[in-house]
């Protein structure tokens, strides 16, 4: 498909997370030099920085805290709802 600068940070960040390597790691020579030997594309590769890799991580992070927290408060009301239900039979 078509070259995505977000979708590249974030298979990134899924890699780093999966395999846990170090958020340094996108900054080492060779992990860069792999990088740009197998994008072949006009435009260059941003490769982001540790700081921001890190950052990144820890805004996924939250966003999946603030997810799971809605889910459960979800489950919990019907929960609660079955409860009250099953205390009326």
């Amino acid at each position: 498909g078509d070259w995505d600068q977000k979708t590249f940070e974030r298979l990134l960040l899924e890699w780093l997370v999966a395999c846990d390597q170090p958020f340094q790691e996108v900054e080492r020579p060779e992990f860069r030099r792999l990088l740009k030997y197998v994008h072949h594309r006009s435009h260059g590769l941003r490769v982001p920085s540790a700081s921001t890799v890190q950052r990144k991580v820890i805004a996924m992070g939250t966003e999946l805290e603030k997810e799971l927290h809605s889910f459960f408060f979800a489950v919990s009301r019907h929960l609660e709802t079955v409860y009250f239900v099953l205390i009326e039979f």
